[in-house]
């Protein structure tokens, strides 16, 4: 009788049970990376208009469209027939409200100068509060170009100022006043706000000013410019609005541009205030396309919040004291905003110096790094971003080039932006591919940081608004990149997940601003953003490195 043997085998190797679990879980983190991205980008729109029958105490973008198509129903540049018209109708609706309205004509300027033959007519009125305190200043300007409708820029403003006098009507009297500034000329050189500040009495009663504008047609209104000493100013913001986007770097690139609004003249008179504005759809701007078919009621509803929140609460507060060291500031998807002193910027950066010296010390007595690794580390990043921005650059030529000059809509491409995305992902991809042998890979992440650490010291004595972009992800970055020192086996579950969630703060931060600057300053800058989008990839390379591990252990 011959016996036979069964020897039962796994259908699966304990190794390969690994990998394979170590796969799923880089894939789901992917997953659920690429839905923080998403989520990040989806975020940076504005608030759906309320419904029709809303209460007339909220504000209501569907009533201020009613107000839009009379202003922008024809172009109505200042001193035409349709000027004037636009005028007597913001005249009878403050008096309608119950306001005295006022036109101040000026001739501080003439038509030499871009002021209209008959002189500058700003229209004003001034809603009493209860109190003698300082007052609130509402500006939008009322002309716009000879040819554009003036729909987006800046009838909407106009339209969302009107709309909120009615919405202020109907609840408690605050107890400063609020004054109503439909300027004049702005497309000429701000000279309606010149001829206010110069001219008006009502300009020496000023505690705060709200200037609105636009610049597109479409987009979330940011909150891009406030005065100088603004840490009080910033923290009454954050307590008010509701959907509150804004960083303190917009302003730094803000002053880099050749562009002024009423609050540049109202700044240079000494006065405090906030600067809003939306920036997508620039193939809008200053065009005939400018109408009131293209306009987004999101953005209206989203002046509006603004204007009506930000009026009732600083309507009750005593203005006479409002500057106070300026503040770092930004907005988590729209919803809420981060600030803290000026005063914070250099301790947080010492502290930053500090865990990196430690990370750096730990990495050698453990063996993981050397000096020669760290140095190729940081060459390696700095050449992707070199090699990335010139060669984007000259692909945006080239397109530029062959299609005869980009359109205003290419300058805003989505379709675009992804594709330069890729693009930098794969240029640093090849460059890290080719310098992979003269380091090893914790050599090559602490280079990495060693790159955004100078930077932090750069943009914190440099550019302390924008510090914020730097220290927190680069405090995350060293914590992983520590995990990953301090521990063997780095294609465990348990690494990738640290480093994932380390990752969290960079994209939460990164990803909007890249977003904003590319819609803000369009493919033309893509050098810049380009370089942005490598520095991110430089910090998380642990990450995808780890992720990248299980697949090919797969593939072998």
């Amino acid at each position: 009788m011959i016996r036979e043997e069964v020897v039962s085998r796994p259908s699966v190797l304990p190794a390969d049970r690994l990998v394979r679990s170590d796969c799923a879980a880089a894939t789901v983190i992917l997953l659920l990376l690429g839905l923080l991205i998403g989520f990040s980008i989806y975020a940076q729109t504005p608030p759906a208009a309320e419904p029709d029958g809303i209460a007339a105490s909220a504000f209501s973008a569907n009533r201020a469209l009613l107000h839009l198509s009379v202003i922008a129903a024809k172009p109505h540049p200042s001193g035409s027939a349709a000027h004037e018209e636009v005028r007597d109708y913001l005249v009878r609706e403050l008096k309608a409200a119950g306001l005295e309205p006022q036109i101040q004509h000026s001739t501080l300027f003439s038509p030499s100068q871009g002021a209209p033959s008959d002189g500058i007519q700003n229209v004003l009125a001034r809603l009493k509060g209860t109190g003698s305190g300082e007052a609130i200043l509402l500006v939008a300007h009322y002309d716009s170009r000879k040819d554009s409708f003036g729909a987006s820029d800046d009838g909407s403003a106009v339209a969302t100022l009107l709309e909120t006098l009615h919405t202020l009507k109907v609840v408690e009297p605050l107890k400063n006043d609020v004054i109503f500034l439909f300027s004049d000329a702005e497309e000429e050189g701000m000279l309606g706000a010149q001829c206010f500040v110069a001219e008006h009495d009502w300009a020496r009663d000023v505690g705060l000013v709200l200037n609105f504008e636009a610049r597109g047609n479409r987009g979330p209104v940011m909150m891009f410019e406030s005065s100088d000493n603004n840490g009080w100013l910033i923290a009454e913001f954050a307590k008010a609005a509701p959907f509150p986007f804004a960083h303190s770097l917009s302003y730094e690139i803000y002053k880099l541009l050749p562009n002024d609004t009423d609050l540049t003249v109202f700044k240079e008179a000494g006065l405090t205030g906030f600067n809003f504005a939306n920036v997508d759809g620039i193939a809008h701007y200053h065009s005939q396309f400018d109408n009131l078919s293209a306009v987004d009621a999101g953005i209206m509803q989203h002046q509006g919040s603004y204007a009506v929140a930000l009026t009732r609460h600083f309507g009750n507060v005593d203005l006479n004291q409002t500057s106070d060291r300026n503040a770092v500031y930004f907005d988590l998807f729209g919803r809420v905003l981060i600030h803290y002193s000026y005063i914070w910027v250099l301790p947080l950066t010492l502290v930053t110096c500090v865990l990196f010296v430690v990370l750096v010390t730990l990495g050698f007595r453990k063996h993981k790094l050397t000096a020669r690794g760290i140095f190729w580390g940081s060459a390696t990043l700095l050449v992707s971003i070199v090699v990335a921005s010139v060669t984007g650059l000259l692909v945006w030529k080239s397109v530029w080039i062959f299609a005869g000059g980009p359109s205003p809509e290419t300058l805003q491409s989505r379709l675009f932006l992804v594709g330069f995305v890729a693009f930098a992902m794969a240029t640093t991809s090849v460059v890290y591919t080719v310098m992979r042998k003269r380091a090893n890979f914790e050599s090559f992440a602490v280079g990495a940081l060693l790159c955004w650490l100078l930077l932090t010291l750069i943009i914190s004595l440099r550019i302390p608004g924008g510090s914020f972009l730097f220290h927190w992800p680069l405090l995350a970055g060293m914590v992983g990149v520590g995990w990953m020192i301090l521990t063997t086996g780095s294609k465990k579950i348990g690494t990738m997940l640290i480093l994932a969630v380390c990752a969290v703060p960079a994209v939460v931060l990164w990803v909007p601003v890249i977003y904003q600057i590319f819609i803000g300053l369009t493919l033309n800058w893509i050098p810049f953003t380009i370089a942005m989008i490598v520095l991110l990839l430089g910090l998380l390379l642990p990450l995808f490195r780890i992720m990248a591990a299980p697949f090919k252990g797969v593939a072998h």
